[in-house]
Order: structure tokens, then sequence, then C-alpha cells
């Protein structure tokens, strides 16, 4: 008899044990949705705001270049100063090769 209870009450320690770790479990589970659901909410509104922020300088990037088209337009610049430019960036490049490959710093 005394086997008997000793089962018995082992069996309801053990269950007892179970349903307070269910507990356990059943909130750490909500409180990580609950957190999930925030972090994605607030990656949402991030988002947004850099998508308003992309949008409005793609907006004044458009309208500089459409300012700038009208004042360079039927000048010498785009084909004369531009492609001065553009060459002196290669010469740079050359030049600064050239000083690395002098000074064995490769």
């Amino acid at each position: 008899m005394l086997v008997y209870a000793l089962c018995v009450a082992v069996f309801v320690f053990c269950g007892v044990a179970s349903y307070i770790g269910n507990l356990d479990i059943t909130t750490a589970e909500n409180g990580l949705f609950r957190h999930s659901s925030a972090l994605l909410q607030d990656a949402k509104l991030s988002f947004i705001r850099s998508q308003t922020q992309l949008l409005n300088l793609d907006n004044v990037a458009f309208e500089a270049t459409s300012q700038t088209i009208s004042i360079f337009n039927g000048t010498e610049f785009v084909r004369k100063d531009a492609t001065e430019i553009a060459s002196s960036f290669t010469d740079y490049e050359s030049i600064y090769d050239q000083g690395i490959e002098l000074s064995n710093t490769t």
C-alpha cells in the first residue's frame, strides 16, 4: 500500500511539474511572438522612412540633372571639359600606379 501511495505522490508531483513547465513555455512563446511582431513592425516603419528619404533624394538628383542639362545644353563643357576631367582621373591613376610600383609597396 505504501508503494502505491508513493507512486501516486510521484505521479501527482510529475503532473504539477509538467503543468508549471508548460506555463513557463507558454509565457516564453507569447513573449517571443510579441517581441518578434514589434520588431517586424519597427523594421517596416524603418523601411517606409528609408523609402521616403530615397524618393526625396531621387527627386533632388532628377531636378539637379534637369537643371544641369538646361544650363550646359549647347555649350562645349560636356564635350571638352568633362572629357578633360575624366582623362585627369586616368592620368592620376597612372601616376599613382607608377608611384606604387617604384616604391615596391605592392
